[in-house]
Formats: structure tokens, C-alpha cells, sequence
């Protein structure tokens, strides 16, 4: 049976094109088959990904309904999907007999159909709506017009339920979130004010440069950079997406400190990246957060965890539940340096992602000592980079970082470039010029 899942904000900007395409990707390599629509008129998720030219004689036709893309899922460009949804439009206005609904029948054919809805066109978003079995909302904590946006998708979500009762509000999926910064929490905090007791997906991204880099390659950054924090969110939001694992559908509890946040380890399973965070202050009675009798022990978790990296993921939860434990402080550093000594280089990915687990919950200082490591490990490893760049306190070491990622870039960038023909000049000497 086909899902359809809108994607739906109408705050320029908000995550929603990034969304559609990365989540495509995903579930494309997951095995499913896949149709992305775009429901605005300049169709820019067309001009975000790229389509196969194997040659001019069998150029892509730009005027057909749905397009093949380069990552194997299909599109919808707006000049095709927009003038469908008008039809629909007035079709239920007016109920001429024998009308045939092309677009659901279009649907039909996929497993998942992913919409990139109307930020303008009101009428369209909810005819949209209509055809959708679950709506989600991307956020960006940078959007400019996001707190001007949120009662008006309130209300379109309440209109889409009057016309399809199926409607279900699958949750809010946090396209570019950031704990340590206050707007991103006061966001966050409004969207529960809005929205009510919403599904907040445990999967999210934060500033990312490898997302910023594939949108100018036109691709999806699971194809331009597998092995990123980025890629490991659209995997995970597709693994949920799919019932393979279930959407947080609570928040967790937060005490704020000076430098670092306790959540209610209770609202957690185990799962190595932990819901985003959101700076609520606790009434004056209100009861601590930690509970010996209910919370995990993962001290005793990482002690005995066979793998390293989870032994350091275990750590830091314990590390972030007693922040003031000398015990917990001493267990987290003993697996530390016991996975920074024995580390290979097969797994080098993991202790880069590894680092972005440890600096995400506060403790920069130790995700720095993971991040070099890897650069010791592979000078060529952009994410390290990036990831040292993001935590490290020594601005030097910053500039440093900051330069390699751009010269990694400029590499990468050149690989992609047609090679240079070997001519020989007049002399006999090979030169080097394009083709």
C-alpha cells in the first residue's frame, strides 16, 4: 500500500526540499521505490538533483510527468503536479461525472511518494493533504518567518483532517537544530506550545557543511558523503518512517546547568544518539530529574559493553546524568582513551561519528581528542576535519581545520573535473591541455 508523507512548512527555507530529496535516497536504498513531488511553481527540487544525460542523443524529456533522477527514485516536477492538484480542485467544486483522478493513480505505483508542499498556494497544500497518509513538519531554528508560520500550519493540518479524517500529524523532524544555541530551544519550545504533545523524531541535523556541499553538487548528501552525521539522521528518520523503529513520541525532561543540560535518561532506550534538548527551567518543586531506582546504570553498562564505541556512548549518558559523579567522570575517561589507544583504521567512520555523539552532549574537549585521532588515522577524512573544526576551543587549530576541509573540497571538487589531454607541442614535450 502506498505511503504518502507531506512535508510541510511554510517558512522560506525551512528544511522541506533537503528533506524530501535526502529521504528519498534513503528509502531508495532501502529497497523501496520511490516518487518525490514538488508542489512549488519554480520547481526547485528539480534544480536540487540531477538527472541521467548519458548522451545527447538520449537527453532526459524535462516535459514529462515524472523524471527518472540520477539516484534512481522518480520526480514530479511542479509543471506537472500542480496543474494535476488544480484539476482535483475543480473537480470537488464542481462534480463532473466520469473524472479520472491521474495523480492518485500515479501514486499507486510507488511504496512511498514523498510531497515538498506549497510554501504560497493554500488551496494546493491542502488538496495535498488530501491524498496524505502522514504530515511532517522539517524545522530550521534559522528559518526567518518560522514563528510567523506555526499557527498557520495548525490550521492547515486542521483543514486537511476535515477533508481527510485519515490526516495523521506524524511528528516534527528537526532539519537544522543546534541544543547549545537559545533561539534553536525557544523554537522548539513553541512548536510544543502550537502543535500540542507532538512526535519529535530521535533522528536530527545540526549545522552541517557536507549537507551545504551536496546541495551544490545537486545530490543528496547519503550519496555525497555516506559516512556523515547528516547521512546517519535521513537513514535513521528512514528506518522509522518504515516502522522499523518507532519515533520518539516523548520529549525528554531537562534540568539546564551552566555548560551542560540533564535529561530524563527514563524517556531513552538504548539508543546511541539521544533526543534533541530543549531548555525548559523546572519549577521550584520540581522533583530531580535522575532517579536511581528507574534510570539505567550506565556506568555498569559501559563497564561491561563488549564494543568500545557503545562503552563510550554508555559512558557519556552516565557522564550527562551525574555530571558531578567522580566515579562516572572516571569510567567515561577510562573508555575513552581505551578506544582512542586501540582504534583501527577500519573504523574510522565510527569514531568520527563517535565524536559527534560525544560533542553533541556537551563534552567538546573530549570530542576534539576523537576527531584527531582520526586525522592521525586519514589526513583526507573531510568529517574529521569538520568535526574538529565544530569543537575544538584552540582558534589556530580552527583556522587549521577550517583550511583542510576547503582544500579536501577543492580536491573533490577537481576529481570531478574532465581529465586534460596529453598533446605533444612542436618540441616533442608532452603538455597537459583540456580536451
Amino acid at each position: 500500500m502506498t505511503q504518502v508523507i507531506s512535508f510541510l512548512n511554510l517558512a522560506q527555507g525551512g528544511g522541506k526540499t533537503t528533506s524530501v530529496v535526502n529521504l528519498a535516497t534513503a528509502l531508495k536504498r532501502r529497497g523501496h521505490s520511490v516518487l518525490a513531488v514538488d508542489l512549488n511553481a519554480d520547481e526547485e527540487l528539480l534544480h536540487r538533483i540531477r538527472l541521467p544525460n548519458p548522451g545527447r542523443a538520449a537527453r532526459p524529456d524535462r516535459t514529462a510527468k515524472i523524471l527518472l533522477t540520477l539516484e534512481g527514485w522518480h520526480l514530479m516536477p511542479g509543471g506537472a503536479s500542480v496543474p494535476l492538484l488544480h484539476a482535483r480542485i475543480k473537480q470537488r467544486l464542481t462534480s463532473r461525472p466520469g473524472y479520472y483522478d491521474e495523480l492518485a493513480s500515479m501514486f499507486d505505483a510507488y511504496d512511498y511518494v514523498l510531497v515538498d508542499c506549497s510554501t504560497t498556494e493554500r488551496a494546493v497544500v491542502i488538496e495535498a493533504l488530501a491524498l496524505t497518509n502522514t504530515v511532517i513538519v522539517p524545522l530550521d531554528s534559522e528559518a526567518v518567518t518560522f514563528h510567523d508560520s506555526l499557527d498557520r500550519i495548525a490550521d492547515l493540518i486542521a483543514t486537511g483532517n476535515v477533508m481527510n479524517p485519515e490526516l495523521e500529524f506524524g511528528g516534527v523532524f528537526l532539519a537544522h537544530y543546534s541544543p547549545r544555541f537559545r533561539r534553536a530551544r525557544e523554537m522548539l519550545t513553541t512548536v510544543l506550545e502550537v502543535l500540542g504533545p507532538v512526535n519529535c523524531f530521535s533522528a536530527y541535523l545540526t549545522e552541517s557543511a557536507e549537507i551545504r556541499q551536496a546541495e551544490r553538487r545537486r545530490t543528496s548528501v547519503i550519496a555525497d558523503a555516506p559516512t556523515s552525521q547528516a547521512a546517519h539522521a535521513f537513514y535513521r528518520l528512514a528506518e522509522q518512517l518504515t516502522n522499523a523503529a518507532e519515533p520518539s513520541t516523548k520529549m525528554p525532561l531537562l534540568m539546564m546547568m551552566p555548560g551542560r543540560a540533564k535529561l530524563d535518561v527514563g524517556t531513552l532506550a538504548d539508543e546511541p544518539f539521544a533526543s534533541p534538548i530543549i531548555d525548559v527551567a523546572p519549577a521550584a518543586d520540581a522533583t530531580p530529574v535522575y532517579n536511581e531506582n528507574t534510570a539505567p546504570n550506565w556506568r555498569e553498562r559501559a563497564e561491561s559493553s563488549a564494543d568500545l564505541n557503545q562503552a563510550v556512548r554508555y559512558a557519556v549518558l552516565g557522564l550527562v546524568e551525574q555530571p558531578d559523579s567522580a566515579d562516572a567522570l572516571e569510567v567515561f575517561e577510562t573508555c575513552l582513551i581505551e578506544r582512542i589507544e586501540t582504534v583501527r583504521y577500519a573504523e574510522l567512520d565510527r569514531l568520527v561519528e563517535l565524536g559527534n555523539f560525544v560533542g553533541e552532549n556537551g563534552l567538546d574537549h573530549y570530542a576534539a581528542q576523537l576527531f584527531r585521532r582520526a586525522t592521525e588515522l586519514n589526513p583526507a577524512h573531510a568529517g574529521a576535519w569538520a568535526g574538529l573544526a565544530r569543537v575544538t576551543q584552540v582558534d589556530e587549530e580552527r583556522v587549521f581545520a577550517l583550511e583542510q576541509c576547503l582544500g579536501l573540497d577543492r580536491g573533490m571538487t577537481a576529481a570531478e573535473a574532465p581529465a586534460p589531454a596529453r598533446r605533444r607541442n612542436v618540441y616533442g614535450f608532452v603538455s597537459m591541455q583540456p580536451a
